[in-house]
């Protein structure tokens, strides 16, 4: 039987001792919390950002991804969304690094991050469609997307299939996602606590990605930047060209 309170916890501690299971867990921020908490850090959260070396770590990611998947970085143009693009330095560290043009989407529930990430792509020479929306009910048709990317957004859900489920929905047959995600690790752990957030392995990671139907799952080499190494786990899936069925997990379109 579905348990709604269960599913709006994020698990903090579980360990199996015997025959006892001790489990801990906290109540997720509501998406109304979620709203006011990053309103009223938008205006600071690029130097946040940049005293944590987010900009030049995701920066070499892209570099990494591209190296892994060089038929993506062959594309001379990328309809790409961001979801939960915050202040826009996870896209704009992508326009950098693409040697293509961008035509940039992103979607978030802070109206103060959607005017943070549109003032900061505009110097980049981005010029971005912004949506205030969740990312767990994107407004948009299928297979709309050739690229959608995430960073430290999944963490925030008590449930991360339903989001990865939609990203998987308008991505386009073949397309990809990457998704920087908050790493099980002490510095990850500090996080967690402090912003109610989960904390992933690789392992964790790519097993929700084949649950929201991507066909294959790979974890970007770590980026040299030492402190995000500890926070940061940059994950790739890709779609599938055809679908021959649907998770059990998610609402599929047939394509």
């Amino acid at each position: 039987m579905h348990n709604p309170t269960a599913a709006k916890t994020i698990p903090v501690f579980n360990r199996q001792i015997g025959s006892w299971r001790i489990s801990i867990g906290r109540e997720a921020f509501t998406g109304e919390d979620i709203c006011k908490i990053y309103d009223n850090c938008a205006d600071s959260w690029s130097k946040r950002l940049s005293f944590l070396g987010a900009p030049g770590a995701y920066q070499s990611a892209w570099q990494a991804v591209f190296d892994l998947l060089p038929s993506m970085s062959g594309h001379r143009h990328l309809r790409v969304l961001d979801c939960g693009i915050g202040d826009g330095a996870f896209s704009a560290a992508l326009a950098r690094t693409h040697p293509g043009s961008l035509d940039l989407h992103g979607v978030d529930l802070s109206r103060g991050m959607l005017d943070q990430a549109r003032s900061n792509l505009l110097r980049t020479g981005i010029h971005p469609t912004l949506w205030p929306a969740d990312c767990q009910e994107l407004p948009f048709e299928g297979a709309s997307f050739d690229l959608v990317i995430s960073a430290h957004m999944i963490e925030h859900l008590a449930d991360p299939q339903k989001a990865l489920c939609e990203m998987h929905r308008v991505l386009k047959p073949g397309g990809t996602t990457v998704a920087a995600i908050t790493r099980r690790s002490a510095l990850g752990r500090m996080i967690q606590l402090g912003w109610r957030t989960q904390s992933y392995r690789f392992e964790d990671v790519s097993q929700l990605l084949l649950g929201a139907g991507f066909q294959s799952t790979i974890a970007v080499p770590p980026t040299g930047h030492r402190l995000q190494n500890q926070l940061s786990l940059f994950c790739v899936g890709r779609k599938p060209l055809a679908i021959a069925a649907s998770p059990a997990t998610c609402h599929q379109e047939t394509f």
